[in-house]
């Protein structure tokens, strides 16, 4: 088989097989092929091709009965999608790992030990007497370190007590009579006084 000479009119044999030319041109290309013998055959062979090609016939009514009808999304699922709620899920998630860190983190630490003190026991030898308090300096004293004001058993400092209240105070600690010991016992140096 040749080619047609005439390489305009075999380019528009499809769409006069497609019926895609305007009325004028259609003509034309219809009288060139009744006339052309190699675009005749051409156009037979293209007619034999689109005849064995046959597209499968769509039925496009019957797909669009298949697919489901459109259901909107609920409230629930638009709150979910929702970027605040996404921020905010966000938040929780890192406050609660760094409270899961901190809390792994206080457990791991061994506990501070609690000091103990030892008491010696109290026998006669071992009260050391009191020693008898004295009224503060009165007036202004340069060149002394402040001492914190010593105070009574029951809370209260001397600094709270008057003149006469002391006195009577000293009178009757003058009035008490020590009572020692007269078994000799051995003592131990302690340490921490003077090295001793």
């Amino acid at each position: 088989m040749r080619e047609c000479a005439n390489g305009e009119m075999r380019d528009l044999l499809p769409d006069l097989l497609h019926d895609r030319l305007t009325a004028e041109l259609r003509i034309v290309v219809q009288a060139h092929v009744d006339g052309c013998a190699d675009c005749r055959a051409e156009l037979a062979i293209l007619r034999r091709v689109m005849a064995i090609n046959v597209a499968p016939r769509v039925d496009a009514s019957r797909i669009a009965a298949a697919v489901p009808p459109y259901r909107g999304q609920s409230a629930w699922g638009r709150a979910a999608n929702s970027p605040l709620v996404r921020i905010a899920a966000a938040i929780l998630l890192l406050a609660g790992a760094a409270a899961v860190i901190t809390n792994a983190a206080g457990r791991s630490r061994p506990p501070e030990p609690v000091p103990q003190t030892v008491q010696a026991p109290v026998s006669p030898a071992n009260v050391e007497p009191a020693p008898v308090p004295t009224a503060p300096p009165r007036g202004p004293t340069t060149g002394v370190a402040h001492r914190a004001p010593m105070e009574l058993a029951v809370g209260e400092s001397f600094h709270d007590l008057s003149d006469a209240e002391l006195r009577t105070l000293l009178e009757e600690l003058g009035k008490l009579e020590a009572v020692t010991s007269t078994e000799t016992e051995a003592v131990a140096p302690s340490l921490g006084r003077g090295g001793q």
